[in-house]
Parts: structure tokens; sequence; C-alpha cells
């Protein structure tokens, strides 16, 4: 087991966390599907990343040494519209923005649940971190606090490796599979409800 400890990632962490994701969605199957120029990898991860560390919704691990492991973007929600106005936003975008980054938020966003939820963006463990506990540690740490706040959570699984993951963390399938265009991968949309609230 890696030791690691889990904190909010901070903008000085941006170069940081951009290596690390540019290697852990390498093999990431939507990722894969559509990126297909590397060239281009940095300056999505860097496009994408600097807001949401700037908005603190980026959970990073690292080791004692300072080397960033895996990261969890979480976003709270209280309506699908912020998914539908970063959909409209990437359609209009030329290249590979425009094509099938596009057609992916196009298609999630079209079976987002429009109620207040966590929403997990993405997480993503650099490949010789795997099977350590880190994806579970990056769940666990929010999932609990969701809890504390009686709110629901959701995500899309991209594999049915961690599909499985998510089951083992209260998610349950919601919805049929969204098939991406063009031969692409699977997405399965997963819900996990809020705890019931203790009878007074």
């Amino acid at each position: 087991m890696t030791e690691f400890s889990l904190r909010q990632a901070e903008e000085a962490d941006i170069d940081a966390v951009v290596a690390a994701c540019a290697e852990a969605f390498t093999d990431e199957a939507v990722y894969a599907w559509a990126v297909t120029d590397p060239a281009t990898a940095a300056g999505f991860f860097h496009a994408t990343l600097v807001p949401a560390i700037r908005a603190r919704q980026v959970l990073l691990a690292e080791t004692d040494a300072g080397l960033v492991t895996g990261t969890a973007i979480w976003v709270d929600l209280d309506t699908a519209a912020p998914i539908h106005a970063e959909a409209a936003v990437l359609a209009t975008m030329p290249g590979t923005v425009g094509g099938r980054i596009a057609a992916v938020a196009a298609a999630t966003a079209a079976v987002h649940p429009d109620e207040p939820h966590l929403f997990l963006s993405a997480m993503a463990v650099r490949p010789p971190f795997r099977g350590r506990g880190t994806g579970a540690a990056l769940l666990s740490h929010t999932l609990a606090e969701a809890d504390e706040r009686r709110r629901p959570a959701y995500l899309e699984a991209s594999t049915a490796r961690s599909r499985e993951l998510y089951l083992r963390h209260g998610f349950r399938d919601t919805g049929e599979p969204i098939q991406l265009p063009d031969a692409g991968p699977r997405l399965y949309p997963m819900w996990r409800p809020s705890p019931p609230r203790p009878m007074p």
C-alpha cells in the first residue's frame, strides 16, 4: 500500500496536476477516444484544470515526497444548467474540442440529473499507483462530506472496472448506457442517493 495524503489543489499545484492528469488519462477510454492528438493534451488539461482549481473543485492525492498520484474533480450543482451551458460552449469550438469532446459533453448533458447533487466530473490515478487505494480514498473523502450534507452524487463510469469501484461505494446504474458516436466507448450514468435523515 502506497502512503499518500489527500488535500485540495491550489493554484501553485497546476503544473503537477496537469502532468499527473496527462499521464493518468492516457489510457482512459473516453479521453483516448476524444483527444486523438497527444500534442493537445497539456493545453486541454490546463484549460480544464485551472478554473476547476480556482473554484476549489480538485481533490488530489500525493505521496510524502509531493508526487501527485491521483486527482478527482467534484462539482457541487443545484441544477444541470451549468452542464448544458458548458456543452453549448464546446459545440462552438473548432478542431478536436469542437468535435469529439463536444460530442461527449452533448451526450452526457442530455441525461444529467436536474436536481441538487455532487458531480464527479473526472477521476484518474497514475498507472503505477493503481490498485493501491488511491481511487477509493478520493471517492470516500468527498462522499463522506456528501453524506454529512445529505447530498446525492452522480457520475458517468467509462469502464467496467471503474463501474465496479463506484458500485462498491454506493452508486447504482441510472438509465441506459450512453453510447458515444463513431464506435466510441460507452458511459454508464450512476447515481448515489443521499442517506435518509435520522428519525427525530
